[in-house]
Protein backbone atom coordinates (compact mmCIF):
# COMPACT_ATOMS: atom_id res chain seq x y z
CA UNK A 1 0.00 0.00 0.00
CA UNK A 2 1.20 3.51 -0.82
CA UNK A 3 3.39 4.75 2.04
CA UNK A 4 1.44 8.01 2.07
CA UNK A 5 -1.65 6.06 3.04
CA UNK A 6 -0.17 3.91 5.79
CA UNK A 7 -1.72 4.38 9.26
CA UNK A 8 1.65 5.52 10.64
CA UNK A 9 1.65 8.46 8.23
CA UNK A 10 -0.67 10.92 9.99
CA UNK A 11 0.71 14.06 8.37
CA UNK A 12 -2.01 16.42 7.21
CA UNK A 13 -4.70 14.22 8.83
CA UNK A 14 -6.66 16.36 11.34
CA UNK A 15 -6.35 15.09 14.90
CA UNK A 16 -10.10 14.44 15.17
CA UNK A 17 -9.88 11.93 12.30
CA UNK A 18 -6.75 10.04 13.31
CA UNK A 19 -8.47 7.22 15.21
CA UNK A 20 -10.85 6.68 12.28
CA UNK A 21 -7.90 6.79 9.86
CA UNK A 22 -6.19 3.92 11.68
CA UNK A 23 -9.37 1.84 11.65
CA UNK A 24 -9.99 2.52 7.96
CA UNK A 25 -6.42 1.43 7.22
CA UNK A 26 -7.01 -1.81 9.08
CA UNK A 27 -10.07 -2.51 6.97
CA UNK A 28 -8.27 -1.60 3.74
CA UNK A 29 -5.44 -4.02 4.55
CA UNK A 30 -7.91 -6.84 5.26
CA UNK A 31 -9.78 -6.19 2.00
CA UNK A 32 -6.55 -6.42 -0.01
CA UNK A 33 -5.20 -9.43 1.87
CA UNK A 34 -8.41 -11.40 1.38
CA UNK A 35 -8.85 -10.35 -2.22
CA UNK A 36 -12.38 -9.13 -1.51
CA UNK A 37 -11.77 -6.00 -3.60
CA UNK A 38 -8.91 -5.37 -6.01
CA UNK A 39 -5.90 -3.62 -4.53
CA UNK A 40 -6.24 -0.86 -7.13
CA UNK A 41 -9.78 -0.04 -6.03
CA UNK A 42 -8.80 -0.12 -2.36
CA UNK A 43 -5.84 2.18 -3.04
CA UNK A 44 -8.14 4.64 -4.82
CA UNK A 45 -10.70 4.40 -2.01
CA UNK A 46 -8.26 4.95 0.85
CA UNK A 47 -6.67 7.83 -1.06
CA UNK A 48 -10.10 9.45 -1.38
CA UNK A 49 -10.69 8.95 2.34
CA UNK A 50 -7.40 10.63 3.18
CA UNK A 51 -8.11 13.56 0.86
CA UNK A 52 -11.53 14.12 2.42
CA UNK A 53 -9.98 14.15 5.90
CA UNK A 54 -7.37 16.70 4.83
CA UNK A 55 -10.24 18.90 3.63
CA UNK A 56 -11.93 18.60 7.02
CA UNK A 57 -14.64 16.27 5.72
CA UNK A 58 -15.20 12.58 6.34
CA UNK A 59 -15.68 10.09 3.54
CA UNK A 60 -15.77 6.57 4.92
CA UNK A 61 -14.07 3.73 3.10
CA UNK A 62 -17.28 1.72 3.14
CA UNK A 63 -19.33 4.47 1.52
CA UNK A 64 -16.79 4.82 -1.31
CA UNK A 65 -16.96 1.09 -2.01
CA UNK A 66 -20.77 0.90 -1.69
CA UNK A 67 -21.40 3.88 -3.96
CA UNK A 68 -19.07 2.48 -6.59
CA UNK A 69 -20.73 -0.96 -6.41
CA UNK A 70 -17.39 -2.52 -5.52
CA UNK A 71 -18.69 -4.28 -2.40
CA UNK A 72 -22.05 -5.16 -0.86
CA UNK A 73 -22.87 -3.63 2.49
CA UNK A 74 -23.52 -7.04 4.05
CA UNK A 75 -20.05 -8.34 3.08
CA UNK A 76 -18.38 -5.24 4.47
CA UNK A 77 -20.47 -5.47 7.64
CA UNK A 78 -19.53 -9.10 8.25
CA UNK A 79 -15.84 -8.45 7.72
CA UNK A 80 -15.94 -5.48 10.10
CA UNK A 81 -17.68 -7.62 12.73
CA UNK A 82 -15.04 -10.33 12.36
CA UNK A 83 -12.22 -7.80 12.78
CA UNK A 84 -13.90 -6.31 15.88
CA UNK A 85 -14.27 -9.75 17.44
CA UNK A 86 -10.51 -10.35 17.07
CA UNK A 87 -9.28 -6.87 17.90
CA UNK A 88 -11.18 -5.21 20.73
CA UNK A 89 -8.55 -2.48 21.01
CA UNK A 90 -9.59 -0.76 17.80
CA UNK A 91 -9.86 2.97 18.49
CA UNK A 92 -13.31 3.26 16.85
CA UNK A 93 -16.26 0.99 16.16
CA UNK A 94 -15.14 -0.28 12.78
CA UNK A 95 -18.03 -0.89 10.40
CA UNK A 96 -20.56 1.22 12.31
CA UNK A 97 -20.97 3.36 9.19
CA UNK A 98 -22.10 0.35 7.21
CA UNK A 99 -25.79 1.01 7.75
CA UNK A 100 -25.65 4.77 8.32
CA UNK A 101 -27.84 6.63 5.82
CA UNK A 102 -28.99 3.25 4.57
CA UNK A 103 -32.42 1.74 4.25
CA UNK A 104 -33.57 -1.64 5.46
CA UNK A 105 -36.72 -2.67 3.70
CA UNK A 106 -39.04 0.34 3.97
CA UNK A 107 -37.11 1.76 6.95
CA UNK A 108 -34.51 4.52 6.98
CA UNK A 109 -31.70 3.92 9.48
CA UNK A 110 -31.22 6.86 11.86
CA UNK A 111 -28.64 5.67 14.38
CA UNK A 112 -27.25 2.67 16.24
CA UNK A 113 -28.80 2.27 19.71
CA UNK A 114 -27.51 -1.09 20.90
CA UNK A 115 -25.09 -3.89 20.18
CA UNK A 116 -24.77 -7.40 21.56
CA UNK A 117 -23.11 -10.70 20.85
CA UNK A 118 -25.72 -11.72 18.27
CA UNK A 119 -26.77 -8.51 16.57
CA UNK A 120 -27.01 -4.75 16.28
CA UNK A 121 -30.08 -2.61 16.99
CA UNK A 122 -30.80 0.60 15.09
CA UNK A 123 -33.36 3.36 15.47
CA UNK A 124 -35.25 3.54 12.18
CA UNK A 125 -38.05 5.52 10.56
CA UNK A 126 -40.73 4.03 8.35
CA UNK A 127 -40.40 5.86 5.05
CA UNK A 128 -44.15 5.57 4.38
CA UNK A 129 -45.69 6.36 7.78
CA UNK A 130 -42.90 8.20 9.60
CA UNK A 131 -43.22 5.74 12.51
CA UNK A 132 -40.08 5.38 14.63
CA UNK A 133 -39.13 1.78 15.46
CA UNK A 134 -36.15 -0.40 16.32
CA UNK A 135 -34.62 -2.86 13.89
CA UNK A 136 -32.40 -5.71 15.02
CA UNK A 137 -29.97 -7.15 12.50
CA UNK A 138 -28.34 -10.50 13.09
CA UNK A 139 -24.55 -10.38 13.07
CA UNK A 140 -23.23 -13.89 12.37
CA UNK A 141 -19.48 -14.30 12.69
CA UNK A 142 -17.17 -17.21 11.96
CA UNK A 143 -17.82 -20.80 12.92
CA UNK A 144 -20.97 -20.00 14.92
CA UNK A 145 -22.73 -18.27 12.03
CA UNK A 146 -25.29 -21.01 11.51
CA UNK A 147 -26.12 -21.21 15.23
CA UNK A 148 -26.44 -17.42 15.45
CA UNK A 149 -28.85 -17.29 12.53
CA UNK A 150 -30.88 -20.17 14.01
CA UNK A 151 -31.21 -18.39 17.33
CA UNK A 152 -32.20 -15.16 15.62
CA UNK A 153 -34.89 -16.91 13.61
CA UNK A 154 -36.16 -18.55 16.77
CA UNK A 155 -36.27 -15.18 18.55
CA UNK A 156 -38.31 -13.67 15.72
CA UNK A 157 -40.71 -16.61 15.83
CA UNK A 158 -41.11 -16.33 19.60
CA UNK A 159 -41.76 -12.57 19.65
CA UNK A 160 -44.16 -12.90 16.74
CA UNK A 161 -46.21 -15.50 18.61
CA UNK A 162 -46.83 -13.31 21.67
CA UNK A 163 -49.24 -10.38 21.87
CA UNK A 164 -49.18 -8.81 25.33
CA UNK A 165 -48.78 -5.24 26.65
CA UNK A 166 -45.78 -6.30 28.75
CA UNK A 167 -43.85 -8.10 26.00
CA UNK A 168 -41.99 -6.28 23.22
CA UNK A 169 -44.06 -6.21 20.01
CA UNK A 170 -42.78 -7.48 16.67
CA UNK A 171 -43.78 -5.26 13.73
CA UNK A 172 -42.29 -7.25 10.88
CA UNK A 173 -39.29 -9.27 9.81
CA UNK A 174 -37.51 -9.92 6.56
CA UNK A 175 -34.22 -10.00 4.69
CA UNK A 176 -32.31 -7.14 3.03
CA UNK A 177 -29.25 -7.80 0.87
CA UNK A 178 -29.04 -11.27 2.40
CA UNK A 179 -29.12 -9.81 5.94
CA UNK A 180 -31.94 -11.01 8.19
CA UNK A 181 -33.64 -8.42 10.37
CA UNK A 182 -36.70 -7.84 12.52
CA UNK A 183 -38.49 -4.59 13.29
CA UNK A 184 -39.84 -4.08 16.80
CA UNK A 185 -41.57 -1.31 18.67
CA UNK A 186 -39.06 1.12 20.11
CA UNK A 187 -39.08 1.55 23.88
CA UNK A 188 -38.13 5.08 24.83
CA UNK A 189 -38.06 4.62 28.60
CA UNK A 190 -35.16 3.47 30.79
CA UNK A 191 -34.26 -0.13 31.53
CA UNK A 192 -35.68 -1.84 34.58
CA UNK A 193 -32.21 -1.67 36.13
CA UNK A 194 -32.12 2.10 35.70
CA UNK A 195 -35.58 2.39 37.25
CA UNK A 196 -34.21 0.59 40.31
CA UNK A 197 -32.03 3.62 40.99
CA UNK A 198 -34.86 6.16 41.01
CA UNK A 199 -38.25 4.56 41.72
CA UNK A 200 -39.79 3.91 45.14
CA UNK A 201 -40.52 0.42 46.47
CA UNK A 202 -44.23 0.32 45.63
CA UNK A 203 -43.58 1.46 42.06
CA UNK A 204 -40.95 -1.25 41.60
CA UNK A 205 -43.26 -3.91 43.05
CA UNK A 206 -45.91 -2.81 40.56
CA UNK A 207 -43.40 -3.14 37.73
CA UNK A 208 -42.43 -6.65 38.86
CA UNK A 209 -46.12 -7.60 38.92
CA UNK A 210 -46.58 -6.33 35.36
CA UNK A 211 -43.49 -8.22 34.21
CA UNK A 212 -44.93 -11.37 35.80
CA UNK A 213 -48.17 -10.88 33.85
CA UNK A 214 -46.20 -10.62 30.63
CA UNK A 215 -44.14 -13.67 31.59
CA UNK A 216 -47.32 -15.65 32.24
CA UNK A 217 -48.41 -15.01 28.64
CA UNK A 218 -44.96 -16.02 27.38
CA UNK A 219 -45.33 -19.31 29.26
CA UNK A 220 -48.87 -19.85 27.98
CA UNK A 221 -47.39 -19.77 24.49
CA UNK A 222 -45.10 -22.62 25.52
CA UNK A 223 -41.98 -20.43 25.64
CA UNK A 224 -39.30 -20.24 28.36
CA UNK A 225 -37.27 -17.02 28.32
CA UNK A 226 -34.15 -18.39 30.11
CA UNK A 227 -32.43 -15.02 30.48
CA UNK A 228 -34.74 -12.79 32.53
CA UNK A 229 -32.79 -9.96 34.16
CA UNK A 230 -33.20 -6.19 34.59
CA UNK A 231 -31.33 -5.31 31.38
CA UNK A 232 -33.80 -7.44 29.38
CA UNK A 233 -36.77 -5.51 30.72
CA UNK A 234 -37.32 -2.06 29.20
CA UNK A 235 -39.90 0.60 30.03
CA UNK A 236 -42.09 2.38 27.50
CA UNK A 237 -42.71 6.12 27.63
CA UNK A 238 -45.70 5.56 29.93
CA UNK A 239 -43.47 3.73 32.40
CA UNK A 240 -44.77 0.20 31.78
CA UNK A 241 -42.32 -2.69 31.37
CA UNK A 242 -41.77 -4.87 28.31
CA UNK A 243 -39.89 -8.16 28.36
CA UNK A 244 -37.27 -8.16 25.59
CA UNK A 245 -34.37 -10.21 24.19
CA UNK A 246 -35.65 -13.70 23.50
CA UNK A 247 -32.35 -14.73 21.92
CA UNK A 248 -31.93 -17.83 24.09
CA UNK A 249 -35.62 -18.60 24.63
CA UNK A 250 -37.03 -21.95 23.58
CA UNK A 251 -40.30 -23.81 23.42
CA UNK A 252 -40.97 -26.35 26.15
CA UNK A 253 -41.83 -28.88 23.44
CA UNK A 254 -38.43 -28.53 21.78
CA UNK A 255 -35.51 -30.89 22.14
CA UNK A 256 -33.14 -28.41 23.73
CA UNK A 257 -29.66 -27.78 25.01
CA UNK A 258 -31.11 -26.13 28.12
CA UNK A 259 -28.13 -26.96 30.32
CA UNK A 260 -25.12 -26.60 28.06
CA UNK A 261 -24.35 -25.18 24.66
CA UNK A 262 -22.08 -26.86 22.17
CA UNK A 263 -19.04 -25.36 23.86
CA UNK A 264 -20.01 -26.48 27.38
CA UNK A 265 -21.16 -23.09 28.65
CA UNK A 266 -24.36 -22.75 30.64
CA UNK A 267 -26.85 -20.58 28.76
CA UNK A 268 -28.06 -17.48 30.60
CA UNK A 269 -26.70 -15.04 33.16
CA UNK A 270 -25.08 -16.71 36.17
CA UNK A 271 -26.76 -14.74 38.98
CA UNK A 272 -30.24 -15.42 37.63
CA UNK A 273 -29.87 -19.17 37.05
CA UNK A 274 -32.17 -21.58 38.84
CA UNK A 275 -30.43 -24.58 40.46
CA UNK A 276 -31.78 -27.01 37.88
CA UNK A 277 -30.25 -24.87 35.12
CA UNK A 278 -26.86 -25.80 36.58
CA UNK A 279 -27.34 -29.48 37.30
CA UNK A 280 -30.56 -30.56 35.59
CA UNK A 281 -31.15 -32.53 32.45
CA UNK A 282 -33.24 -30.89 29.72
CA UNK A 283 -36.31 -32.80 30.90
CA UNK A 284 -36.06 -31.20 34.35
CA UNK A 285 -36.07 -27.62 33.07
CA UNK A 286 -39.45 -25.94 32.54
CA UNK A 287 -41.04 -22.49 32.86
CA UNK A 288 -40.29 -22.40 36.60
CA UNK A 289 -36.67 -21.47 35.87
CA UNK A 290 -38.09 -18.07 34.87
CA UNK A 291 -40.00 -17.91 38.17
CA UNK A 292 -36.67 -18.31 39.96
CA UNK A 293 -35.16 -15.49 37.87
CA UNK A 294 -38.12 -13.31 38.84
CA UNK A 295 -37.24 -14.06 42.46
CA UNK A 296 -33.70 -12.81 41.92
CA UNK A 297 -35.06 -9.63 40.32
CA UNK A 298 -37.52 -9.10 43.19
CA UNK A 299 -34.72 -9.64 45.72
CA UNK A 300 -32.79 -6.87 43.96
CA UNK A 301 -35.83 -4.61 44.24
CA UNK A 302 -36.19 -5.30 47.95
CA UNK A 303 -32.56 -5.55 49.03
CA UNK A 304 -30.63 -3.53 46.47
CA UNK A 305 -28.33 -6.49 45.86
CA UNK A 306 -28.36 -10.15 44.81
CA UNK A 307 -29.63 -13.05 46.92
CA UNK A 308 -26.21 -14.69 46.51
CA UNK A 309 -23.32 -12.35 47.28
CA UNK A 310 -20.52 -14.56 45.95
CA UNK A 311 -18.37 -12.95 43.24
CA UNK A 312 -16.50 -16.07 42.12
CA UNK A 313 -18.58 -18.00 39.59
CA UNK A 314 -17.86 -21.42 41.09
CA UNK A 315 -18.74 -20.24 44.60
CA UNK A 316 -21.87 -18.60 43.20
CA UNK A 317 -22.99 -21.88 41.62
CA UNK A 318 -22.35 -23.68 44.89
CA UNK A 319 -24.46 -21.15 46.79
CA UNK A 320 -27.30 -21.45 44.29
CA UNK A 321 -27.23 -25.24 44.47
CA UNK A 322 -27.18 -25.16 48.28
CA UNK A 323 -29.94 -22.56 48.52
CA UNK A 324 -27.73 -20.20 50.54
CA UNK A 325 -29.59 -16.88 50.37
CA UNK A 326 -28.81 -13.66 52.24
CA UNK A 327 -32.14 -13.31 54.06
CA UNK A 328 -30.45 -11.22 56.78
CA UNK A 329 -30.14 -8.45 54.20
CA UNK A 330 -33.90 -8.18 53.82
CA UNK A 331 -34.45 -8.42 57.59
CA UNK A 332 -32.01 -5.59 58.26
CA UNK A 333 -33.80 -3.34 55.78
CA UNK A 334 -37.19 -3.97 57.35
CA UNK A 335 -38.71 -5.41 54.19
CA UNK A 336 -42.43 -6.26 54.75
CA UNK A 337 -42.86 -9.89 55.73
CA UNK A 338 -45.34 -10.59 52.94
CA UNK A 339 -42.81 -9.48 50.33
CA UNK A 340 -40.13 -11.65 51.90
CA UNK A 341 -42.56 -14.58 51.72
CA UNK A 342 -43.20 -13.89 48.03
CA UNK A 343 -39.53 -13.70 47.04
CA UNK A 344 -38.82 -16.78 49.17
CA UNK A 345 -41.51 -18.70 47.30
CA UNK A 346 -39.84 -17.77 43.97
CA UNK A 347 -36.36 -18.80 45.12
CA UNK A 348 -37.18 -22.27 46.39
CA UNK A 349 -34.45 -24.72 45.45
CA UNK A 350 -37.00 -27.35 44.41
CA UNK A 351 -39.09 -26.19 41.40
CA UNK A 352 -42.16 -27.96 42.83
CA UNK A 353 -42.04 -25.62 45.84
CA UNK A 354 -42.08 -22.43 43.74
CA UNK A 355 -45.08 -20.62 42.30
CA UNK A 356 -46.76 -22.89 39.81
CA UNK A 357 -47.06 -20.04 37.31
CA UNK A 358 -46.24 -16.37 36.91
CA UNK A 359 -49.87 -15.30 37.27
CA UNK A 360 -49.88 -16.67 40.83
CA UNK A 361 -46.80 -14.55 41.57
CA UNK A 362 -48.48 -11.47 40.10
CA UNK A 363 -51.65 -12.18 42.11
CA UNK A 364 -49.72 -12.15 45.40
CA UNK A 365 -47.87 -8.96 44.44
CA UNK A 366 -51.16 -7.26 43.50
CA UNK A 367 -52.72 -8.27 46.81
CA UNK A 368 -49.76 -6.74 48.61
CA UNK A 369 -50.13 -3.52 46.61
CA UNK A 370 -53.80 -3.38 47.65
CA UNK A 371 -52.80 -3.76 51.29
CA UNK A 372 -54.26 -7.24 51.64
CA UNK A 373 -52.49 -9.72 53.93
CA UNK A 374 -53.07 -12.72 51.72
CA UNK A 375 -49.79 -14.63 51.72
CA UNK A 376 -48.35 -16.90 54.36
CA UNK A 377 -45.98 -15.30 56.91
CA UNK A 378 -42.41 -15.10 55.66
CA UNK A 379 -40.43 -18.25 56.10
CA UNK A 380 -37.32 -17.10 57.94
CA UNK A 381 -34.23 -18.92 56.76
CA UNK A 382 -31.78 -19.94 59.45
CA UNK A 383 -28.33 -21.42 58.92
CA UNK A 384 -28.54 -25.17 59.06
CA UNK A 385 -26.22 -28.03 58.34
CA UNK A 386 -26.64 -29.55 54.93
CA UNK A 387 -27.30 -33.25 54.76
CA UNK A 388 -24.45 -35.47 53.70
CA UNK A 389 -26.30 -36.13 50.47
CA UNK A 390 -26.50 -32.44 49.60
CA UNK A 391 -22.82 -31.94 50.47
CA UNK A 392 -21.86 -34.81 48.19
CA UNK A 393 -24.10 -33.48 45.43
CA UNK A 394 -22.52 -30.04 45.57
CA UNK A 395 -19.02 -31.56 45.60
CA UNK A 396 -19.73 -33.76 42.59
CA UNK A 397 -21.30 -30.89 40.66
CA UNK A 398 -18.36 -28.63 41.51
CA UNK A 399 -15.96 -31.20 40.05
CA UNK A 400 -18.17 -31.54 36.97
CA UNK A 401 -18.21 -27.78 36.40
CA UNK A 402 -14.42 -27.62 36.68
CA UNK A 403 -14.06 -30.42 34.13
CA UNK A 404 -16.43 -28.64 31.77
CA UNK A 405 -14.34 -25.49 32.06
CA UNK A 406 -17.08 -23.31 33.49
CA UNK A 407 -14.87 -21.18 35.72
CA UNK A 408 -14.76 -17.73 34.16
Amino acid sequence: MDSENTPENLSNVPARFRAIWKAEQRMASELIERGVVSSRVVEEAIGAVRSSMQEGKLLRLGHYLFDGNHLKRIDYFRLAAEIRSKDRDLPVDLGAECFESATIGSYEVLEEIGRGGMGVVYRVRNSDTGEIAAVKIVRPVGARERETIRRFQREVKVIGSIDHPHVVRLIESGSCDGQEYCVMEILEGPSFGEALETCDLMTMVRLVSEVARGLAEVHRQGVIHRDLKPSNILLDKEGHPRITDFGVAFGEQDVDDSRLTETGIIIGTSRYLAPERIYGDAEEVDHRVDIYSMGVILFQVLGGTYPHAEEDTMQLYQAILAGEIDWIRLDSLGVPRDLVAIVSHCLERNPDDRYADADALADDLDRFLRGENSVEPARRRKPEMLSIGVVLLVAVLTLMLIVLGLMF
